[in-house]
This record gives C-alpha cells, structure tokens and sequence, in this order.
C-alpha cells in the first residue's frame, strides 16, 4: 500500500521517534511537526508546529496536502516536581486535539489519536498518584469523550490505549530508567502502594499505529499491553539484565501490601485485527542501552 502523506505530531517524544522510524521502514511519506526538529528526523520530513499556539493553525496547515492519515500522540505529560498548569494540559491535550478533529473531519482525513489506559472514571479510584497524573489522565478522558462524539458526526479516528510506554527516549523520571541508572549497593522495596505495572514496547505501539493505517482499520478504541510486572518483579529483572549484585531489602514484608491493579482495559479488539506485540521486557531493555528504536 502507498500513502501520499501521514501527518505525525509528538514526533520528538518517546512514540513519535519510533513511530517516525517504523513509518520510514514501510517507505511511507511524512511530515512531522515539532516545535524544533529533532536531530534524528530528516529535514524533508520536518515543519516547524507550535501545537500550544492555536492562532498558528490555520497559517501553518494550509502548507500540507494531501495528507492520508492524521497521527496525534503530542501530549502535555506531567513531570516530575513540577507543577504544570490546568490550562497546559487543556490547551495541548485537549484543543490542539479538537483543532485537528476539525480538520480530519473538514478534509474527510482519518485520525489516530494516542491515549492510555487508566482514563476510566472507575480506574482513577484505585490510582493514587500525584494531582499533576490526575490532571493529565483527565485531560486525555476529556479528548476521548470528544473525539468519540465527532465520530457520530462523520470524523473517522481511532483511539489506540497504551498501557505504561517504555523505550529508547524514556525520560529519566521513570521508574525504569530510575532503577536502569541505579548506582549504589543496596535497595530498599518501600513503595506506598505495590501496583501491577503493565509495560509496552514503543516500537509496538508504533507498529500497531501503522498496521492500523495499511490495513485501513476502523474501530472506536484498540488497546494494547501485556507485559506484566510487580515492583518486586521489575527491580529484579532490571537489575538481571545489568548482572548488577544488589541487595533487595524489605521484599517479605512488601508482598503481604495488597495488589492494585490500574490497567483495566480489554485487548479484544487487538485479537480481532490479529495483531501481537513483538517486543518482550528484556529485548525493550537491550533497546534502550543500545539507543535504538529497534533491530
């Protein structure tokens, strides 16, 4: 299949880069938008897009045509000791997202938007976490409850929900890669609450998002996940693959805290478009200490 062009936004975050190289190995034709170029795309394929000034919009979009799929996965993600304002989170998570609905609706284009699984009200009960993750999980419920609005208007989009996204490009605040540059001898398992963490590889989430595109997929939501961890677990395993001799403390008393399980969603429709991840944990930690997107 030829694609005139796929239009990428978030191109310089951890999915964009991989969904960027994925889309270069399918020969398809791109144009990504940041508001600086990332060194590892190529210039061609580059335009310069501030998505948090919508008055730049309509002056910057009249310079792509023949588009054949919009790609969203630009998103105000919150950090770490910092405290972001709601109206960031509103402005790139939910009116950029509503611009370019617009658009794909006026143009007749079909939409990708990337969204995560623990958006459900019903899932917020069970995740304890900072106001800065609330704020943002409910700014990505708010654009789901949208877009799913414009498709009974005609938008053609599907919403691919990605579990906790992991690879090369991960920032440092991470858990794993907190524990993939842990320095000292011991290690104390002291978390408040002892979450079932489910990971997945950026490269398939990238290449569920082009599979989706060839195969001219259309559903509400596809969702995907599957590599299953406790905390226990993920700090053994990481500290496996670095041969790292470190002393785990507390690990009796930590089992006994109850499970919490965030990621409730259904990979029904994952199996309905035969697609399967590729990517296990320890290939995903190969990846980032080699700094690949894949091999």
């Amino acid at each position: 299949m030829v694609l005139n062009k796929v239009f990428l936004t978030g191109c310089s975050g951890l999915v964009g880069r991989h969904i960027y190289y994925r889309l270069l190995k399918e020969n398809c034709s791109i144009s990504c938008v940041s508001r600086s170029k990332p060194y590892f795309i190529k210039r061609k394929h580059w335009t310069y897009l501030d998505l948090k000034k919508i008055y730049h919009y309509d002056f910057y979009l009249k310079k792509f045509e023949n588009i054949s799929y919009i790609v969203h996965v630009a998103a105000q993600l919150p950090k770490n000791k910092i405290n972001i304002k709601k109206k960031d989170y509103a402005i790139l998570n939910f009116k950029s997202t509503k611009f370019l609905a617009h658009w794909a609706l006026k143009k007749k284009i079909p939409m990708i938007y990337l969204s995560g699984t623990i958006i459900s009200k019903e899932n917020f009960k069970n995740f304890k976490s900072s106001i800065e993750n609330i704020k943002y999980l409910k700014s990505k419920l708010l654009v789901e409850n949208y877009l799913l609005k414009q498709k009974l208007k005609g938008l053609k989009v599907i919403i691919v929900r990605a579990t906790s996204i992991f690879g090369w490009g991960l920032e440092k605040d991470k858990i794993i890669m907190k524990l993939l540059n842990f320095k000292r001898k011991k290690i104390k398992i002291d978390f408040e609450y002892n979450y079932l963490y489910d990971f997945i590889h950026a490269y398939d989430v990238a290449r569920l998002i082009v599979y989706i595109i060839k195969k001219k997929i259309m559903l509400d939501i596809v969702s995907i996940g599957g590599i299953k961890l406790t905390i226990v677990a993920l700090v053994k395993k990481i500290f496996n693959f670095q041969n790292k001799k470190i002393n785990i403390f507390n690990v009796k008393k930590f089992r006994k805290v109850k499970l919490v399980n965030i990621y409730k969603y259904s990979d029904k429709n994952l199996k309905r478009i035969n697609f399967k991840r590729i990517i296990s944990f320890r290939k995903g930690l190969e990846l980032i200490s080699k700094k690949k997107a894949f091999e």
